[in-house]
């Protein structure tokens, strides 16, 4: 079974900040600062049905590959770091029947 370094066993369980909640928030994955005015603008050419769904990955990865200059079957889009995690875990965890 894979385990943790003992560093990452050791560590403390995240607790927010909750006090002051002025400027930036990244730790609640927030924007305080709201959006672009180009993303804005963007969003309000869309169609409501396009808005309403994830947009297919492998169109986006491949531009981000062509963009970093790497093979487009080294990038993975993910929705957010907790499908990442479930995504590595899957992949190393020896209990894993997919």
């Amino acid at each position: 079974m894979l385990e943790a370094r003992e560093a990452v066993r050791q560590l403390k369980q995240y607790q927010p900040p909750l006090g002051d909640r002025s400027g930036l928030r990244l730790d609640f994955n927030e924007n305080t600062g709201g959006c672009s005015p180009l993303v804005l603008e963007r969003l309000r050419q869309m169609q409501p049905e396009q808005l309403a769904c994830y947009p297919e990955r492998e169109p986006v990865e491949g531009e981000v590959a062509a963009f970093l200059g790497l093979p487009p079957e080294q990038v993975l889009l993910t929705n957010g770091v907790d499908e990442a995690i479930q995504c590595v875990r899957l992949i190393w965890s020896p209990r894993t029947t997919l």
